[in-house]
């Protein structure tokens, strides 16, 4: 079945809003001073995990935390942490509360 034009229009017009929708919340973070680029679920594993390296390593943060900055969803970042450990690289929890981790790169940046 072909496409006729105004399909085609439609789908570039709301794949163009999408794109601005996510341009203008990138805008907002940086007004605030948070992380502006959230690389999300749309990169590799790797480079996910590089990513939340280099993020813990310049202070410590919850998977809270963590999903603001980068966008991805809490199972691939609790992966990236579990993948950071098996590395060999020193996260440490930094919480008293069982319940809620504060992870950190042990000796500044990566």
């Amino acid at each position: 079945m072909r496409t006729t034009p105004t399909e085609t229009l439609q789908r570039q017009l709301t794949q163009t809003i999408e794109i601005a929708s996510r341009l203008k919340a990138d805008l907002r973070r940086m007004a605030r001073g948070t992380a502006p680029i959230r690389i999300g679920d749309r990169c590799s594993f790797p480079e996910l995990v590089a990513e939340v390296e280099r993020l813990l390593s310049e202070r410590p943060m919850t998977h809270a935390d963590l999903k603001e900055a980068t966008g991805a969803n809490p199972n691939r970042l609790k992966g990236a942490v579990t993948q950071l450990l098996r590395n060999g690289v020193p996260v440490v929890n930094l919480s008293d509360d069982p319940r809620r981790a504060l992870w950190y790169v042990k000796g500044g940046a990566a």
